[in-house]
């Protein structure tokens, strides 16, 4: 509700930054003239704006010229009080193109209205790339011709940037699940070739011996006999080991690979 004031005719009727500033801007150098010379209907407008929390601006006539709430205040930056008075086109020069088309085609009696709209502003002296849901709606006079636009500003930036965050880190996430997978590969090629490579001197022993035990089996001594029978045994049992030991290796491997992702991952999430 508007606070109450000793003021009489005080209109906007409200305490705050941008009633104020309304009240006392100097309306006569616009199209709009003198503050006191506004029909209901601008200024049943201007009360819907400026009551509002949310950012809203109006743009009225050819022009655009604005006049805007404090939550759209907050929006715009620096530009802000500059903005109140000004054309759009004048006020955002770098999206003039963009505001020429809304009032066209606004006036002519049409609605628009965009979801994440990506914009560049210039609201603080820098280039800013924002993200915008923008509604926009005709105003009519008295006689129901559209004279004037309500825009509804809601800035989506921070919601955008984290949804394009979490798409890197999911295409980051599916990247790594297949240079895992890849690594995983490459890990069974290698022990499935160096468990053959070294088992295989080790059947020939193995094969040897037991040729050397067969074709000499009556010309070797007891301890001969031994002997051979344990190369047999130990060949066999090395092949063996060798097989089990490059399989380990080639799982604690991949369970490294996993963490060192799953890490990264973690870290490219927060």
């Amino acid at each position: 509700m508007p606070a109450a004031t000793g003021e009489t005719n005080k209109w906007p009727a409200l305490d705050g930054e941008m009633a104020r500033l309304v009240r006392n801007f100097d309306w006569s150098s616009t199209a709009l003239g003198p503050l006191s010379s506004w029909p209901e209907y601008v200024r049943v407008s201007v009360d819907l704006v400026v009551y509002s929390a949310v950012p809203m601006v109006l743009l009225w006539g050819p022009a655009g010229i604005m006049i805007y709430n404090d939550a759209y205040a907050d929006f715009a930056g620096k530009r802000h009080p500059y903005l109140l008075g000004k054309g759009a086109l004048i006020g955002w020069p770098e999206v003039a193109d963009f505001n020429q088309n809304v009032l066209d085609i606004v006036l002519q009696g049409g609605n628009l209205s965009y979801r994440d709209q990506p914009l560049t502003l210039y609201r603080n002296g820098v280039p800013e790339a924002v993200w915008l849901d923008l509604y926009y709606s005709r105003i009519l006079q008295a006689e129901g011709k559209p004279e004037g636009v309500l825009a509804i500003v809601v800035e989506t930036s921070q919601r955008v940037l984290a949804e394009q965050q979490r798409e890197r880190s999911d295409e980051a996430l599916r990247r790594s699940n297949h240079a895992l997978h890849e690594a995983n590969r490459d890990l069974e090629q290698f022990a499935f070739s160096a468990s053959h490579d070294l088992q295989e001197p080790l059947r020939m022993i193995s094969i040897y011996s037991q040729l050397l035990k067969r074709n000499y089996r009556n010309r070797l001594d007891e301890d001969a006999d031994h002997i051979i029978e344990q190369c047999v045994i130990s060949a066999t049992r090395m092949g063996q080991m060798l097989a089990v030991r490059f399989a380990d290796a080639a799982r604690c491997e991949s369970a490294r690979c996993s963490r060192k992702y799953a890490s990264q991952f973690a870290s490219c999430r927060c």
